[in-house]
């Protein structure tokens, strides 16, 4: 379903559909946003098996996945050498370090994280 939902978005980008005139809001992109977002919440308001799923994930994997963000330093280190331009590399590294550095906190100040980790 994943690789159906990237291949959608793929095919529409690669059309422009998400690109909006000049001046005009980028509705397209906002739907492009809000739409697997809702899908998603409505999915697992009222599908049993997908509140299943979501709910026996492993958070020490969602963790660890997160957790190499703090290399958005890199970005800063591109943008430092003139690859980037500092509009997009000085919110995105920040942001991704931040997150990298933060997620490990979920499962530290859990009531019982042994249980997360194998532990």
């Amino acid at each position: 379903m994943i690789f159906w939902l990237g291949c959608v978005i793929f095919v529409l980008g690669a059309r422009g559909v998400f690109v909006a005139p000049w001046g005009a809001p980028p509705l397209a992109l906002l739907i492009g946003l809000l739409a697997p977002l809702s899908l998603f919440l409505l999915g697992y308001r009222t599908i049993r098996p997908v509140r299943e799923f979501v709910l026996s994930a492993d958070l020490c994997l969602i963790v660890a996945v997160q957790a190499w963000r703090w290399a958005g330093f890199g970005l800063l280190t591109l943008y430092a050498y003139g690859v980037l331009p500092g509009i997009f590399a000085w919110p995105a590294g920040l942001g991704d370090m931040a997150i990298g550095v933060t997620a490990p906190l979920g499962v530290v100040r859990s009531p019982t994280p042994a249980r997360f980790c194998g532990g």
